[in-house]
């Protein structure tokens, strides 16, 4: 995962991977296939390890509200600028952009991850609103979609060089956007 992070997927030699994975040639293709069956896993992996992580955060029991749980997740954020990986910028992203327009596989396992992080934003989102629940995941993904697009986007600012007031105004503006709007959200 780290070379392909690093490098990126058309970069990332069988060499980069070998060395990054300390594997023989012969071992390499008795547990993979090919580069992109190694890409794939490591997107995977990504998955079950760094966002599951960040939604954690947001489905993390009381006593903090979902306010509270979606601003601890955008405060990670605005920390990691203050990181050497600050520029290392998000797996997931970079699969988004390099790897799903070409590749359909590549593309379901991008959008099947963003969607659960969408899901963990609207449960969140929704958690304090009183008397309101949602049917469905799908209830759910659409209530989370904008603050899973701000979180996303943050992540894409943050490795294009953007400043940390610009981090920190983003998310201040996601999360004010998120108090105005609950009727809107308990509507869906």
């Amino acid at each position: 995962m780290k070379v392909f992070w690093e490098k990126g997927y058309e970069a990332a030699s069988l060499p980069d991977l070998l060395l990054g994975m300390g594997l023989t040639r012969g071992s390499f293709y008795k547990a993979f296939k090919d580069k992109r069956s190694v890409y794939l896993a490591a997107l995977r992996f990504y998955g079950d390890q760094v966002v599951s992580a960040a939604i954690r955060v947001l489905e993390a029991d009381k006593p903090a509200s979902g306010y509270e749980r979606i601003k601890r997740l955008f405060a990670s954020q605005i920390a990691l600028m203050r990181t050497p990986d600050a520029r290392r910028g998000c797996f997931l992203c970079k699969a988004a952009v390099d790897r799903a327009p070409h590749d359909p596989e590549i593309e379901r396992t991008v959008l099947m991850i963003i969607g659960r992080i969408e899901e963990a934003f609207g449960r969140a989102a929704i958690a304090d609103l009183p008397g309101k629940q949602l049917a469905n995941a799908r209830a759910f993904r659409k209530a989370g979609v904008p603050l899973a697009a701000a979180y996303i986007g943050l992540q894409v600012l943050r490795n294009a060089g953007s400043s940390a007031e610009t981090i920190a105004g983003i998310a201040q503006g996601a999360l004010e956007s998120l108090l105005t709007r609950p009727k809107a959200i308990a509507s869906r």
